[in-house]
């Protein structure tokens, strides 16, 4: 976990790749914790906070629908229905090779 993981923590290089940072309140927890879906909700956070940024062309559109929702569901009040990264992973695998194509 992270602990801090937030827009503030992220470096980006003018080339579009980024580097996260701050570590000091990182740990490692147990699977099948609730913790996780601690850091799902500040993902959703950092997430709402690049799209907000975001210039989105016409052809994007469909993607970033997809985005804002997976950023709902990771933000969202009952805890439970949060995902877990791995099925958050698969989102954004898949929203990356749809954005691609």
């Amino acid at each position: 976990m992270h602990g801090d993981f937030y827009a503030h923590n992220v470096l980006r290089h003018p080339d579009g790749n980024c580097l996260l940072r701050d570590f000091g309140a990182a740990f490692t927890y147990p699977e099948g914790g609730g913790l996780e879906r601690i850091e799902v909700r500040a993902f959703g956070c950092l997430l709402e906070e690049l799209l907000e940024r975001s210039d989105i062309h016409p052809e994007q559109e469909t993607v970033v629908a997809g985005l804002w929702d997976l950023q709902k569901r990771c933000v969202a009040n009952d805890v439970g229905t949060r995902p877990e990264f791995v099925a958050i992973h698969a989102d954004l695998e898949k929203w990356a090779t749809w954005a691609s194509d």
